[in-house]
């Protein structure tokens, strides 16, 4: 039975082997059908780099537009923006935000543009405000949050300790220490640096 099993498997092998390589010479492209596929053939995309991208954030003109192909960059396997990147996008942010009233309505806008909002946008809009020390419109990404149904996670709440921290909230920050279900080294070293202050 085991035999019958084996001969069976391969003399599968076989007709598939056989089955292919006749269709490979059947369909085979000559050569000059190979160059132009080759010309048609898409290049796969380059590895993203920091100074590619910040070239790119710097060139974009329309604000909405850098912070599109900002988010875009960040959804990249591989990819994590650096200082130079997320210090050009505070300007780009506070000018959309000034523009459109509210982190809402610049919500709003993305949407309309094709964005897909996702918790690492927000989550990007929040270490933006909270790199830009506009805590102010942290808290209020924050909370958006929740209003898109999405639960912040350490570093979020790492990042939200820190700013009421700042603004003399030591109850609502040790609330949100609290509140870390996954504490991690920057979770104790926030609290602890404001603590001893």
């Amino acid at each position: 039975m085991l035999w019958r099993c084996n001969w069976v498997k391969q003399r599968r092998k076989l007709i598939n082997t056989l089955s292919f390589s006749s269709l490979h010479t059947l369909f085979s492209p000559n050569p000059n059908q190979i160059s132009n596929l080759s010309r048609h053939r898409a290049a796969p995309n380059p590895p993203l780099t920091h100074d590619d991208v910040y070239s790119r954030l710097r060139e974009s003109s329309p604000d909405l537009k850098t912070l599109t192909f900002f988010l875009h960059c960040a959804k990249q396997s591989n990819y994590f923006h650096d200082d130079r990147a997320f210090d050009h996008m505070f300007s780009v942010v506070e000018r959309l935000t000034h523009r459109h009233k509210s982190i809402n309505q610049v919500i709003e806008a993305l949407i309309l543009s094709g964005c897909v909002i996702k918790p690492r946008v927000l989550l990007l809009l929040l270490e933006i405000f909270w790199r830009g020390h506009v805590y102010d419109k942290a808290i209020e990404v924050y909370k958006g949050m929740s209003t898109f149904g999405y639960v912040p996670n350490t570093r979020a709440m790492n990042m939200m300790m820190d700013v009421l921290f700042k603004y003399n909230h030591v109850d609502r920050a040790l609330e949100v220490f609290e509140g870390i279900r996954v504490r991690n080294f920057f979770s104790f070293d926030i609290a602890l640096s404001h603590l001893c202050k």
